[in-house]
């Protein structure tokens, strides 16, 4: 399955979290795709600790950055192909 929401602004953690634990038939062949407002990148000294919480979830979770993400940090990072 895919799921896809947006301005999540890493806050609505606990929303995910609520949403897998009420479908427990989600793997992480499953996709919350989350448009916009990820925040999940925002800080480099918290950031692997801050993207663990997401990795812990049983879907496999994608984003697209929005308007209120730290473009700094995001861009710092090397571009793949």
């Amino acid at each position: 399955m895919i799921f896809v929401t947006g301005d999540t602004h890493r806050s609505d953690l606990f929303c995910l979290r609520v949403f897998c634990d009420n479908h427990p038939e989600l793997t992480k062949s499953d996709y919350v795709i989350i448009a916009g407002d990820f925040g999940g990148v925002w800080a480099k000294d918290t950031l692997e600790s801050d993207l663990k919480q997401f990795s812990d979830l049983p879907v496999t979770v994608l984003f697209v950055d929005g308007n209120h993400e730290n473009f700094d940090l995001i861009n710092a990072y090397h571009v793949e192909t």
